[in-house]
């Protein structure tokens, strides 16, 4: 009976890591790559637990993204991306398939992810799905925003009524043929966001830098940020809008050496 309980066990282990977007031996070696930088006690125990196979994904994005948020770590945003992408592809698809004409599921799913990014302040970690509700909120607000971009197309926002994983709905992207081109944006995406990190590193100012996290990730007015780095708030807006374009133009220069 032990044995047969066992297999049984061992079977359902197999079919649950066949649908996971990093094996657990995977997220294993990933979660310990993150321990160097961000060490703590709790990533200890989530990295226990993957190593059993026996975590919950929503506790893990849970601390991720709050990892994420206290420490701006690239490496907890980059396994955000890899444990979501396709679930929250799989739920923007399903939501907007009657109107994928005017639509583009890809384009929604970069700009959820760049909210993510920009956004992690907003998160508050105390429920095991706070995660889960929180990201669903702004895949909502995000087809919201890109159909009000398209009003005249005269497109319903019924749809928006509830966005809400269906978990007995046929998987939508078993009938799609560009799962490579999906795979490829998957690479490019992180790659864009890790080309944008090394550029703000390595080429604004400090006051720029500090500028830019005021704005973009804490969500600060522009009179609150000019005031904590004391300066004049027509030179606190000449400082950010330098500071992106010099960011979008040395992008665009590395890219376009790395197409030539």
């Amino acid at each position: 009976m032990k044995s047969g309980g066992s297999k049984k066990k061992v079977s359902r282990k197999a079919e649950k890591s066949a649908t996971l977007a990093l094996q657990p031996s995977e997220l294993v070696t990933r979660l310990k790559d993150l321990l160097k930088s961000a060490p703590s006690a709790e990533l200890k125990k989530q990295i226990k637990s993957v190593e059993k196979e026996d975590y919950s994904e929503g506790r893990l994005n849970n601390f991720l993204l709050s990892v994420y948020r206290d420490t701006a770590s690239a490496e907890a945003y980059s396994l955000i991306y890899e444990l979501n992408y396709r679930n929250f592809f799989l739920i923007i698809f399903n939501r907007i398939k009657h109107y994928s004409n005017a639509l583009d599921p890809k384009d929604i799913l970069q700009d959820v992810f760049l909210s993510i990014y920009r956004y992690p302040h907003r998160f508050r970690s105390e429920k095991e799905n706070a995660f889960r509700n929180w990201s669903y909120s702004i895949i909502r607000n995000t087809i919201l925003k890109h159909l009000k971009m398209r009003s005249t197309a005269g497109i319903s926002t019924d749809i928006l009524s509830e966005v809400l994983e269906d978990k007995g709905a046929i998987n939508p992207l078993a009938s799609l043929a560009n799962e490579e081109s999906l795979q490829r944006f998957k690479k490019f995406y992180l790659l864009y966001l890790m080309l944008y990190i090394h550029v703000f590193n390595n080429n604004l100012s400090e006051r720029a830098k500090q500028a830019l996290l005021y704005v973009e990730v804490e969500g600060k007015r522009y009179r609150e940020a000019s005031d904590l780095l004391d300066i004049k708030l027509e030179n606190f807006k000449m400082v950010v809008c330098r500071a992106r374009k010099k960011i979008h133009r040395l992008m665009n220069q590395i890219l376009g050496n790395a197409v030539s």
